[in-house]
């Protein structure tokens, strides 16, 4: 399966290996583009965009700090909401404890 992966960092890293190591074909976005090489190395396919990340294959995934930065990812000019493609598929694994 083709995935697209948003959001490298420390669990977001275990993540998509764990897909790569899955034999899926894993295209990786990050705003720090340092954190792609090792997934590189291990065979994932850098993107350059949100767009491309959500155009690569038949879901992408966001792994964020919190609500807020998803909400960023998805609404801001070429985020997912602009780019996805009709029927596509957004997996949101981020976490977030709520407080009251």
């Amino acid at each position: 399966m083709k995935i697209g992966f948003i959001g490298l960092g420390r669990m977001g890293q275990a993540m998509a290996r764990r897909l790569i190591d899955g034999g899926h074909d894993v295209g990786v976005y990050n705003r720090t583009a340092d954190k792609l090489k090792s997934l590189i190395d291990l065979g994932a396919k850098p993107v350059s965009s949100i767009a491309a990340a959500a155009n690569y294959g038949d879901a992408v995934f966001t792994m964020l700090a919190d609500d807020a930065a998803v909400m960023e990812v998805a609404g801001k000019s070429g985020g997912l909401l602009a780019s996805l493609p009709k029927g596509g598929i957004h997996i949101c694994a981020g976490t977030q404890a709520l407080r009251p």
